[in-house]
């Protein structure tokens, strides 16, 4: 073994037992972790426990119509409470669209009213109200005033809680943990997929597809995270705009989807789909519109929303449904219909329910079903982003620099390999001759001979303008052999049809077991010189021929000659 075939020999052996020692150390430490998790709890002693909370059920309720209140009428819910202790008491429930009053024995204490500066919204969004309570507070009457701000949330009551303000607040976040984590995930991966498109535009191998579906994750998860119950207690400084956001979301989600669905889906559907994206836009606009000139707020024009999304839903469904007939074998239209049916079929169902129960909490099966729609998309794209990366698009075979990432690699070869090298001869005739079209024919017939006559576990790239490479891993000098056979007899099969490209190749091979400890770009020197004397070898051939073809015309040419200077009589010239 040469000098550098023991130092790369030595070097990945290392590099093997410290991937072994990590692994086996990975391993050791999650075991820990587990252990400590099953078998180890503290053992605490407590004699006071923290004050919890209760939901208040003793309530008086009245519902006044009031002409001068937005939705026409008002709410009034009366209660008293007897000995309030001291510490942590406060008086929490939770408000969609609603003013409040709050009043101790005819104290106003707390009032939840818009900006007056506000000329665009008569709405306060989804809030948190909090009083905090007093023993000195004990027995007086707790008068709440709720007045719905739009008639859609008039029929909303009030649960009223008791207790501490921090037991109440975060026994909401962990209600809201999976949608937050969700939602948190999807943010994350739409920032991700734009990013990953970003880098691919800077090393100039552009993908859109992309773009679009990680602003849509971005859209959906913004969406979500400020439409649950706990955001206004994570972001307190604006519920107003935390309500804007997610009903802006739902709008402004709509066209990447369907552009999305375009690069993925387009060709003769693009004039639907951009038709699509238009309206979806379009409506977004009028919505704008209202929201300005104070006509209506988002929330009050969410029905339509509800029904572009509808309406886009079934187009795409409808789309993807018939690509799914025309390519039943495609893994990608049979993953996307999967999912995209499930997405409209969770959406009906969310819409449904929110309409029916006149509030969005606890739907999580339409962020649920998007979220794993977004990764499955996300992971298909990534993959032929990857495929696409690798391949030769005139010839469908690993590209030039696939080929090259497998020869620097710089690993010693453990087990038996052989990397053959090929070569069309006469590709440069054919181009100038018969045009490079005739040239790209050459090209993909070759192509087609090594795919259909090499193993489809072995390795096969187009290396150069005119050059293959194929590397065959855990063979013997046989298989090579036998390899080498068909792929000349498929190609004295392909020059005796009628076509009018004829192949005609020169090829060199390496085994690993010639050169013991080598690596895969010592093999390819070796295969490559030995394609170029096969290819002289080839040239002489061809001279040998052609020197022989000009004898028989030069034997020819002078009996010719001679025919006609002694055989022939001249003409009369009388």
């Amino acid at each position: 073994m040469s000098e550098e075939g023991e130092y790369l020999s030595e070097k990945y052996t290392l590099n093997s037992k410290i991937g072994f020692l990590y692994l086996f150390m990975s391993v050791c430490m999650c075991s820990l972790l587990v252990y400590f998790g099953i078998t180890h709890n503290n053992e605490v002693i407590q004699t006071r426990n923290n004050r919890g909370y209760q939901v208040l059920s003793d309530i008086e309720f009245n519902n006044i119509t009031d002409s001068s209140a937005p939705a026409g009428i008002r709410k009034e819910y009366s209660l008293s409470l007897e000995d309030i202790a001291e510490g942590d008491n406060s008086l929490i429930f939770y408000v969609v669209h609603h003013y409040v009053q709050i009043y101790l024995d005819q104290e106003l204490v707390y009032s939840l009213l818009p900006d007056e500066d506000c000329k665009v919204s008569a709405n306060v969004g989804c809030n948190w109200v909090e009083v905090p309570l007093y023993p000195e507070d004990s027995g007086k009457e707790i008068k709440i005033i709720a007045t719905p701000v739009y008639k859609s949330v008039a029929d909303r009551s009030l649960e009223i809680f008791l207790g501490s303000k921090y037991s109440i607040l975060m026994s909401r976040i962990v209600d809201d943990l999976l949608d937050i984590i969700i939602s948190i995930a999807a943010i994350g991966i739409g920032i991700i997929f734009i990013g990953i498109a970003l880098f691919l535009t800077i090393q100039k191998s552009k993908d859109e597809s992309l773009i679009y579906l990680g602003l849509f994750s971005v859209f959906v998860g913004i969406w979500k995270i400020t439409d649950i119950r706990s955001a206004p207690i994570m972001f307190p400084k604006n519920p107003l705009l935390l309500s804007q956001i997610s009903l802006a979301m739902l709008s402004m989600a709509v066209p990447p989807f369907v552009i999305f669905i375009k690069k993925q889906f387009g060709g003769k559907w693009n004039k639907l789909l951009n038709l699509s994206c238009f309206v979806s836009t379009a409506v977004a606009l009028f919505q704008i519109l209202l929201q300005i000139t104070g006509q209506a707020d988002l929330r009050e024009s969410l029905w339509v929303t509800h029904v572009v999304i509808a309406l886009t839903g079934i187009l795409v469904l409808w789309i993807v449904g018939n690509e799914w007939i025309g390519r039943k074998t495609s893994k990608k239209v049979v993953i996307t219909l999967i999912c995209f049916f499930l997405c409209v079929v969770s959406s009906v169902a969310d819409m449904l329910l929110y309409y029916i129960n006149g509030s969005s909490y606890r739907i999580l099966s339409t962020i649920l079903v998007f979220f794993i729609y977004i990764i499955s998309m996300g992971i298909i794209s990534i993959r032929e982003l990857n495929y696409r990366a690798s391949i030769d698009f005139a010839t469908g075979l690993f590209n030039r620099s696939r080929c090259r990432e497998l020869i620097l690699n710089g690993n010693v070869i453990e087990e038996s390999s052989c990397l053959i090298m090929f070569d069309l001869n006469s590709l440069k005739y054919v181009n100038d001759t018969m045009g490079h079209e005739a040239g790209d024919d050459m090209i993909c017939s070759f192509a087609d001979v090594l795919r259909h006559n090499v193993p489809s576990n072995a390795f096969i790239g187009r290396y150069g303008g005119d050059e293959f490479m194929v590397v065959m891993n855990r063979c013997d000098v046989e298989a090579v052999e036998k390899v080498l056979t068909d792929i000349a007899r498929a190609v004295e099969k392909h020059n005796a049809s009628k076509t009018r490209i004829k192949l005609s190749y020169s090829v060199g091979c390496a085994m690993s077991e010639q050169y013991p400890g080598c690596t895969m770009g010592f093999l390819m020197e070796k295969a490559d010189k030995n394609m170029y004397e096969d290819k002289k070898t080839i040239i002489r051939v061809y001279v040998q021929k052609f020197l022989i073809l000009l004898e028989v015309y030069k034997k020819l040419y002078i009996h010719s000659l001679f025919y006609i200077i002694l055989i022939k009589k001249p003409p009369d010239l009388k």
